[in-house]
């Protein structure tokens, strides 16, 4: 059995009261050496697919934390993904807010995180183990 680790980093900006996504920069680190990512058609398909999952939990964090009334400026991720022959096993992510104004609270925090691990591809890895936290910085 082959064991893969991905690992990306994010950085999304928002506006707004509704989080309007107005920039997301993804990296992946490979060889020791985070390298930008620029999905194209000529990408490897998993690679996408890991930069979706990404992907996926920005846009639930955005949409979530507007449920909380919280106002993100920047939100900055990192993703680890195993996978066993090719299976997804583990899925971890942690993501560092700056929000406009105000604060969240512990229970803001841990019930955007809940939906984040619930996005639609995380849903549908229902054998993998998930781990999303957030911080606010």
């Amino acid at each position: 059995m082959e064991e893969r680790l991905f690992h990306l980093r994010s950085c999304a900006v928002h506006v707004g009261e509704a989080n309007e996504l107005v920039r997301l920069d993804m990296e992946i680190e490979a060889d020791g050496q985070w390298q930008p990512v620029e999905l194209t058609a000529a990408m490897p398909p998993f690679r996408a697919f890991v930069c979706a999952a990404l992907m996926c939990q920005h846009a639930y964090l955005r949409m979530n934390a507007v449920e909380r009334g919280l106002s993100v400026l920047q939100a900055r991720g990192e993703l680890w993904l195993k996978t066993r022959d090719w299976y997804v096993r583990d899925i971890t992510a942690h993501f560092r807010l700056t929000l406009h104004d105000g604060a969240a609270s512990a229970d803001d925090l841990a019930f955007v995180a809940a939906r984040m691990r619930d996005c639609p591809i995380s849903r549908n890895l229902a054998d993998a183990t998930k781990d999303t936290t957030l911080e606010v910085v």
